[in-house]
């Protein structure tokens, strides 16, 4: 989480003029926006108009002063930005970072007393703990789960419905032999409201197949 505070005191020896920037990063607690500078030299200014990047991965920041990197002399704002490399950690290599693992068991890295590990299924719901990451579901509780569903047709269309996370795209993919090499992107659209993802299809004879993914 980035935000733009007056407080002082928030990060303790940090006596820049307010407001500035902070970034809580989850293990790791509250830091400086600018804490992550260049040349190790002390802002002398407030810095403004926090913005990040729709990935989390990327802050960018206004400045006025001519501390935050060696050699900038100028008296006009300057743009900053810095990679927060803590979003995207994982310290055992599991292929889940440190920040769900302590969002939902309370420490960094997958432990076998309390199901965490990746390959566990700590919820019971059929997906392990890696697949509920990838999918954006919650690994302690069984009914958030990545799964496909489908109405008994009515007419010529049945709906599909999956478990959704908000603000995320998803396809919808078909095919008529399971034999097939290629599934094939369904037409017409897929939406999603609240946490439910929909998606009309039509109802081909004898068979269709369908399977829905997160594309972003």
């Amino acid at each position: 989480m980035v935000y733009r505070s007056a407080v002082v005191n928030t990060v303790i020896g940090d006596n820049t003029t307010p407001p500035n920037v902070f970034l809580l990063e989850p293990p790791y607690g509250i830091q400086h926006g600018s804490d992550r500078r260049t040349g190790g030299l002390q802002p002398d200014t407030v810095v403004s108009r926090p913005v990040i990047s729709d990935g989390g991965s990327t802050i960018a920041f206004l400045n006025l002063g001519s501390g935050l990197v060696t050699g900038d002399l100028n008296r006009v704002p300057d743009a900053f930005g810095t990679l927060l490399d803590a979003a995207l950690i994982d310290s055992d290599g599991d292929g889940i970072t440190d920040w769900w693992m302590m969002k939902y068991f309370g420490h960094p890295t997958g432990q076998a007393y309390d199901h965490s590990l990746a390959s566990d299924d700590a919820d019971g719901d059929g997906e392990s703990n890696l697949e509920e990451y990838l999918a954006g579901t919650d690994p302690t509780n069984p009914n958030s789960v990545f799964r496909l569903l489908a109405s008994v047709p009515a007419g010529n269309t049945m709906t599909l419905t999956w478990f959704a996370v908000p603000g995320k795209d998803y396809q919808v993919q078909y095919m008529t032999n399971l034999n097939d090499p290629v599934w094939l992107t369904a037409t017409g659209n897929v939406w999603v409201t609240g946490s439910q993802g929909y998606y009309l299809a039509p109802v081909a004879q004898p068979q269709s197949f369908f399977r829905v993914f997160k594309s972003n």
